[in-house]
């Protein structure tokens, strides 16, 4: 039930569609900058076929395209709050958590409404990803890229899974959708925890994407003004590759982790809430 309330409803479908619709016009920029002279702009100028393939112009690694990319990343937090995760507390108002309630523990009611709001926020993520390579691929050669070409692709050995990307292009792609899919529904279900303590669903939405975005403020500029070697904690950029500050598996597996232990925590306290 869950699960058909989370997929059917027209919020879904817009956050799709926008996320889609941002992928095929990446899509389309990268196509034309490879038959108009390539990365360089220059005809007589060959770049190899990996530079400007397919693998190398995906929207995550963006190196045909920067500006739709990256406008597509700068979104993606709200795009995947959208589709359901204020559910919760639509239905607190309306009363209809209460009916459910009576029907079925609320442990299990909760656990169906995180299990809808994770794979909804994930699928969000994924199909524009895999909607863009699609698109890529009828057009752009999908060659392997080639390390000689990373001056174009700044895919460098700090970024994580770049020997895949060099090597395995495909299952460089599958990595990073599922990562993505996964890192989504932690995100989507994180503000659906704390719509347990944000009853206003515009703040719930803004709120936690204006969150996001101050956090990405200080990850760009904190290590910066303490001269130090940082990593990469932003929620941005853990979407994100190649041209974003280079991902790390600490922080790419903490992040998502401490989300998951704070949802857990709102949910079960909010699982003891009387709702009357």
């Amino acid at each position: 039930m869950e699960l058909n309330k989370a997929f059917k409803n027209p919020w879904f479908y817009i956050a799709a569609l926008i996320g889609c619709s941002l992928a095929i016009v990446s899509a389309c920029m990268s196509i034309q900058s490879h038959y108009g002279g390539g990365l360089s702009g220059r005809e007589d100028e060959w770049l190899g076929t990996g530079a400007s393939g397919a693998f190398a112009s995906w929207i995550l690694v963006g190196t045909g395209d920067l500006f739709v990319s990256g406008a597509f990343f700068y979104i993606l937090p709200l795009l995947v709050l959208i589709p359901y995760c204020w559910s919760l507390q639509t239905e607190v108002i309306s009363g209809a958590l209460t009916h459910e309630y009576t029907s079925r523990t609320r442990r299990d009611v909760l656990a169906a409404r995180y299990i809808a709001v994770f794979l909804s926020s994930g699928a969000t993520v994924a199909i524009p990803l895999l909607i863009n390579l699609a698109t890529l691929m009828c057009f752009l050669p999908a060659s392997i890229p080639e390390v000689s070409s990373n001056i174009y692709m700044g895919m460098r050995e700090e970024e994580i899974w770049t020997r895949l990307f060099y090597t395995w292009p495909a299952l460089y792609v599958a990595v990073n959708v599922v990562y993505d899919f996964i890192l989504a529904g932690i995100w989507g279900g994180f503000a659906l925890s704390l719509s347990t303590v944000i009853e206003n669903r515009v703040a719930l939405l803004v709120g936690s994407y204006v969150a996001a975005l101050a956090i990405d403020f200080v990850n760009n500029y904190l290590f910066f003004i303490l001269n130090v070697n940082g990593f990469t904690f932003s929620l941005l950029h853990l979407f994100h590759a190649g041209q974003a500050s280079f991902r790390s598996a600490g922080p790419m597996l903490a992040i998502p982790l401490l989300m998951a232990l704070a949802s857990a925590y709102l949910l079960h306290r909010f699982a003891r809430k009387d709702l009357l």
